[in-house]
C-alpha cells in the first residue's frame, strides 16, 4: 500500500539524464550587447563553456570536451582551454561587467592529454513559471547549473555559436 501511495505522488521522477540537456544554455534569458557565461552542450556528448563576455578580469575563459550527466550531477571531461595569461589587472573602463579588467594579456590555449573532470550540480530541465519569471518570453526552458540558472536560447548551439 505504501507503495501505492508513494507511486501516486511522484508518478513522474525527474529526469536526470541527457534527455532533454543538449542544447545552448545561456546564464541570462537574453542577449544583450554581449553573451553571458554559457554552456554549449552538444547532442554527440561533447560542450564548449565560456566565460561572460562582460567579465574583463576572468582569466579562464573556455573549456571543451565530453560531458555527461550522473544523476544530479554534470560531468565535464576538459580536454582543453583557453586562459588569458600574463597581462595587467587595472580598474575597468567601458562597458566591462566586472570592476577590473586584464590588459596586455595573451591568449593561451592548453590541450591536455589527460583530460581532467569538472562536476557540478545541475537540474533537470524546466519549463520557466511566469509567476517566478513574469518579464519571461512564454516557454523558455531553465535549468539550474552549478547552482545558478541557465536559460535554454537553442536546443541546437552549432546554428548560434561561430565554432571556427
Amino acid at each position: 500500500m505504501l507503495f501505492l501511495i508513494v507511486a501516486a505522488l511522484f508518478a513522474e521522477p525527474p529526469d536526470m539524464s541527457d534527455a532533454g540537456r543538449a542544447g545552448l544554455w545561456h546564464a541570462m534569458p537574453i542577449v544583450a550587447s554581449g553573451y553571458a557565461g554559457l554552456y554549449a552542450l552538444f547532442e554527440d556528448g561533447t560542450f564548449l563553456w565560456r566565460e561572460s563576455e562582460m567579465d574583463w578580469a576572468a582569466r579562464l575563459r573556455e573549456r571543451s570536451g565530453s560531458w555527461r550527466v550522473e544523476g544530479d550531477t554534470l560531468v565535464l571531461t576538459v580536454s582543453s582551454e583557453m586562459v588569458w595569461e600574463g597581462g595587467t589587472l587595472v580598474p575597468a573602463t567601458g562597458s566591462a561587467g566586472s570592476d577590473s579588467e586584464l590588459t596586455g594579456f595573451a591568449e593561451v590555449y592548453y590541450d591536455y592529454a589527460t583530460p581532467g573532470e569538472v562536476r557540478l550540480g545541475v537540474s533537470a530541465p524546466e519549463p520557466a513559471e511566469p509567476e517566478d519569471y513574469p518579464d519571461m518570453p512564454g516557454g523558455m526552458r531553465r535549468m539550474i547549473i552549478g547552482g545558478e540558472d541557465y536559460w535554454l536560447l537553442s536546443s541546437d548551439p552549432g546554428t548560434i555559436l561561430n565554432l571556427d
